[in-house]
């Protein structure tokens, strides 16, 4: 991995956690500022605990145990006083507590000496330029507003472009409270363009990360570009981005069916696809695309489509472009 990387990354874990204290001690002093004796109790805790640590590194060992006791005993009647306050007064313990980012690695990147989830996605975005996903942070379920998509029934069938979308979109929360079970499918969005394809995508995507998943977003043509550049050069640099395809927790695949489709782009389709199915890891996949199933049989081999139509939940978007709408 690129060193210039792994320190632009570090940096940030720094000014991460840096900012995580800073913001902590301004809310401690507007706090204790309305109430002193908060200051106070945590102060005496302060002087409690060292002293604890002190006795262990002076006193006789016989000593240890009964100073030690006591002093916890102690600390136990602060705490209690000052959970007490803090309720008296409707503040939320947490308050006083530093507010990281990633709760489980406390905005260091590590966890147990192995890199933290949010690390792994950090080395994702610098190495997939933000894995596109920085364009949208702002797309989640509850700026997913059914009302652009009509209520009138669509010609020929026994349901409306809304009913759908409240169909599509209770089956991408299904998908991402059961992505760690072997049995949820992968999701396959087919429909044409401004339906909400690649919105609902982001929405997903968004949501498992909060959870800890990590999480790429490519374009067919891009995706296929990098690995057809990797398997002709071999270049070392990108043999990590290459293993991250099949490894990520979530590999989102838009617009499959604008690359241009040779053999060897076939081939690599299938095998991205193929080897995250068989793969022993809970990891999920997400396609869209404008092709309808008849044209996506017609363009793709059969080993392609029999993976999709067994192991992919087909997810079929209907109405009218609503960016139009929104415009």
């Amino acid at each position: 991995m690129n060193p210039t990387i792994i320190k632009e990354i570090n940096s940030c874990y720094q000014i991460k956690k840096s900012k995580a204290f800073s913001d902590l001690e301004k809310r401690k002093k507007k706090i204790y500022s309305d109430i002193p004796r908060l200051k106070e109790i945590d102060e005496e805790i302060t002087t409690y605990a060292m002293q604890s640590v002190r006795s262990i590194l002076v006193c006789e060992k016989q000593e240890q145990y009964s100073y030690v006791k006591d002093l916890e005993e102690k600390i136990n009647i602060l705490n209690d006083e000052k959970l007490n306050i803090l309720k008296e007064k409707n503040i939320d313990p947490e308050e006083l507590e530093p507010k990281f980012e990633c709760d489980k690695c406390k905005d260091t990147g590590f966890v147990n000496g192995e890199r933290c989830s949010c690390y792994e996605q950090l080395l994702l975005n610098y190495t997939y330029d933000n894995s596109n996903l920085k364009n949208f942070s702002n797309d989640n379920f509850n700026n997913f507003n059914i009302e652009l998509y009509s209520t009138n029934k669509i010609e020929n069938t026994n349901i409306s472009p809304r009913e759908n979308i409240e169909y599509i979109k209770k089956l991408s929360i299904e998908f991402i409270n059961n992505f760690d079970s072997h049995e949820q499918k992968n999701l396959f969005f087919s429909g044409g363009t401004g339906l909400g394809k690649t919105y609902l995508s982001s929405c997903i995507a968004n949501e498992l990360l909060k959870k800890g998943k990590t999480v790429l977003y490519q374009t067919a043509p891009s995706l296929l570009d990098m690995v057809i550049d990797y398997k002709l050069n071999k270049a070392q640099s990108n043999c990590k981005l290459y293993s991250q395809i099949f490894d990520v927790d979530l590999l989102i695949i838009d617009d499959l069916g604008v690359e241009y489709l040779n053999n060897l782009n076939s081939v690599e389709l299938f095998n991205i696809i193929n080897n995250r199915l068989i793969s022993t890891k809970p990891i999920k996949t997400i396609i869209s695309t404008n092709l309808d199933l008849n044209r996506f049989r017609d363009r793709y081999d059969d080993r392609l489509v029999s993976r999709i139509i067994g192991n992919y939940t087909i997810c079929k978007f209907l109405g009218e472009d609503i960016r139009i709408k929104q415009r």
